[in-house]
């Protein structure tokens, strides 16, 4: 009979052991999991932040008008400050570029390219901007374009923290090209 006793209360015993390491573990795993998904969230609230300013851009590339049977973009057809206003958009999300797909800032990249090579051309006078606006439209439309279907994309996968986050290049050596501004192109 002793032995019994025994054999229930080292049986009783053991599994009390086993079911606290038990609930250990898998508390341990549910605050981990809790951590890691807040972590996940404020990545993903911080990459939103920084597309909104894409969204900005969007916008401000969606704005034409006609002139004459050509296209031009409205931020050609004030002065320096409406010009200037979508280049502000354009450096806070090249700012934050961390928080960017690497193809998104591919593409922002080549945005910035044209409005450095626009940019010293751009005046006070309003009828001068709506000739470069003219001469500019397609391009703009076209980079406009890839820089929607890139967001689109980033949208579609912003819940993939992991793969963001394994995807993320830093580039060592990016180097723009400023226009010669002794040469007319």
């Amino acid at each position: 009979m002793d032995n019994v006793w025994i054999l229930v209360s080292s049986s009783a015993v053991i599994a009390a052991i086993v079911s606290s390491i038990a609930s250990y573990l898998i508390n341990k795993y549910s605050q981990n999991q809790a951590y890691k998904n807040d972590y996940y969230k404020s990545i993903i609230s911080r990459r939103f932040e920084t597309y909104q300013h894409i969204d900005d851009i969007i916008r401000a590339l969606k704005s034409t008008m006609v002139d004459n049977g050509k296209g031009c973009h409205t931020m050609f057809t004030g002065g320096k400050k409406e010009y200037y206003q979508t280049i502000v958009y354009l450096h806070n999300a090249l700012t934050d570029s961390m928080w960017l797909s690497n193809e998104m800032f591919n593409e922002l990249r080549n945005l910035n390219q044209l409005f450095l090579n626009i940019g010293d051309n751009i005046t006070d006078d309003a009828s001068s901007n709506i000739a470069i606006g003219k001469e500019n439209y397609s391009k703009l439309g076209k980079y406009r374009t890839d820089i929607e279907n890139q967001f689109k994309n980033d949208l579609l996968e912003m819940y993939d923290v992991e793969k963001f986050l394994e995807t993320k290049v830093i580039l060592k050596k990016l180097i723009y090209e400023i226009p010669n501004k002794t040469s007319k192109q």
